[in-house]
């Protein structure tokens, strides 16, 4: 989405700013990185180090 006051907004014609189907490569890259990171169970030791964290700080 893209957002801007009409003046501006109305020199483009509609679709020319980019498309849904545009396929950025560095979109693309960035959301392959993404995913591999999120495979490689990142979130599970997120998850993890949280639940240690809180224990910890909590016999302080």
């Amino acid at each position: 989405a893209v957002i801007g006051k009409k003046e501006l907004m109305e020199k483009w014609p509609a679709g020319a700013h980019g498309g849904t189907f545009g396929g950025n490569p560095v979109a693309c890259a960035a959301s392959l990185a993404t995913i591999k990171e999120l495979e490689s169970g990142v979130l599970h030791n997120a998850n993890n180090m949280g639940y240690y964290l809180k224990e910890e700080l909590l016999k302080l």
